[in-house]
């Protein structure tokens, strides 16, 4: 019997699949910055190396809780490198039970989409960009945000 017990929850956790990592091309920031319906759009560049990055991801996490009733959609940039995505980067996503849709831009010069982010970009992480296309608002903060901070800014675009 426990034999039993274990063959089925040994298939179900190898069944239990992370979340697909989405890759896109730079064109995808353009999308983004040309969107003129009522979602407000979070971007939140980071990598599984920066502890400022890490120690944010929960709060976008919560922030997705707190705002499921509303048009806010979510995107975690993953910026580590192209070799670490389908073990580092899944595995990390895993790890940390990342519900909001993981995102990595294909492009191997980071120059080529840094500036389509935003001009006012070093390309320091964490950083976040928001944008509402419909009512033209757009936020761009270099550095680690906390909960409140995100909150605040969302309240401020969505009543």
């Amino acid at each position: 019997m426990k034999y039993v017990l274990f063959v089925l929850l040994f298939g179900l956790m190898c069944n239990a699949q992370a979340q697909q990592i989405k890759t896109v091309t730079p064109e995808w920031i353009d999308g983004i910055h040309a969107s003129k319906n009522d979602t407000l759009y979070i971007v939140n560049f980071w990598a599984t190396w920066c502890k400022p990055c890490v120690e944010e991801l929960p709060y976008f996490e919560q922030l997705a809780d707190s705002c499921a009733n509303k048009k806010v959609k979510i995107y975690l940039v993953t910026t580590d490198m192209r070799k670490d995505i389908a073990t580092r980067v899944t595995d990390f996503i895993k790890a940390k039970n990342l519900t909001q849709q993981v995102v990595f831009i294909n492009e191997v010069n980071a120059d080529k989409w840094i500036n389509k982010v935003s001009e006012e970009w070093s390309g320091a992480i964490p950083a976040t960009l928001m944008i509402k296309g419909d009512s033209g608002f757009k936020h761009f903060k270099e550095g680690e945000l906390n909960f409140e901070e995100l909150q605040l800014l969302v309240n401020q675009v969505i009543p």
